[in-house]
C-alpha cells in the first residue's frame, strides 16, 4: 500500500525521523527544529504560523508564540488568487461608534414619537374644529330664528303704532266734535233762555 506524501511546510528537508508537527489547518508538517519549539512540551492542536498570519486576530491553541529560525526558508506552496477579496475583519467598535448609533436610535425613535404626537394632535384638533364647527352652524341658525322673529315684531309693532295714531286722530276728531256740540248745546240754551224771558215779559 502507497503512504500519503507528506506536505512540508519548513525546510526543504522532508525527513520523518525528527520530531515534526503537523497543522490543524492546511495539514502541512514543520520540523521541531525549524519552529524552534521545545520538545518536551506535547501539543494536541496546533495551527502553523503561515495560517496563523492569514487570519488576523486569531491566536493558537496552545497560547504559545512561535518563533522563526530566520537562516529557513519556508516554502508556501499554495499561491493566492487573483483579485481575491480581503478577508473580512470586523472594525472594532470604538466611543465615537457608539455615541453615533445611540444618537441615531434616538433620532428615529424621536421621529416616530413626533409622527404620532403630530398625527394625534391633528386629530384632535380635527375633532374640536367639527364640534366647534356644528356649534356655531346652530348659533347662526338660532340669531337667522331670532332674526326673523324680531324683523316680525318689529312689523307688528309698527301696524300698532300706525292703529295707535289713527286712533289718536280719531279721539282728537271726536274731541273736537264734543266741544263744538258743547258750544252749539250752550248757545242753544242762552238763546231759549232769552226767549222764555221776552215772553214771561209780553204776557205781563
Amino acid at each position: 500500500m502507497v503512504e500519503p506524501v507528506m506536505k512540508w511546510g519548513c525546510c526543504q528537508l522532508t525527513d520523518q525521523t525528527e520530531e515534526f508537527l503537523q497543522c490543524d489547518r492546511c495539514k502541512k508538517a514543520f520540523h521541531y527544529k525549524c519552529l524552534a519549539l521545545d520538545l518536551s512540551r506535547e501539543l494536541t492542536a496546533w495551527t502553523c504560523p503561515i495560517c496563523i498570519s492569514k487570519t488576523p486576530n486569531v491566536k493558537n491553541n496552545d497560547n504559545t508564540p512561535v518563533r522563526f529560525n530566520p537562516n529557513i526558508t519556508v516554502r508556501n506552496n499554495k499561491r493566492p488568487a487573483l483579485q481575491s477579496p480581503p478577508d473580512p475583519s470586523p472594525a472594532p467598535i470604538t466611543e465615537n461608534g457608539i455615541r453615533a448609533i445611540i444618537e441615531d436610535a434616538i433620532e428615529n425613535q424621536m421621529e416616530t414619537l413626533l409622527g404620532k404626537f403630530t398625527l394625534t394632535m391633528r386629530t384632535m384638533l380635527n375633532n374640536e374644529l367639527k364640534s366647534m364647527r356644528e356649534e356655531i352652524k346652530d348659533i347662526r341658525d338660532s340669531v337667522s330664528f331670532i332674526s326673523l322673529q324680531y324683523e316680525d315684531i318689529l312689523k307688528e309693532s309698527k301696524e300698532d303704532k300706525q292703529k295707535i295714531k289713527e286712533l289718536q286722530e280719531q279721539n282728537e276728531s271726536m274731541l273736537s266734535t264734543m266741544n263744538d256740540m258743547s258750544t252749539r248745546l250752550n248757545n242753544l240754551e242762552q238763546q231759549t233762555r232769552a226767549s222764555n224771558h221776552i215772553y214771561n215779559h209780553s204776557i205781563k
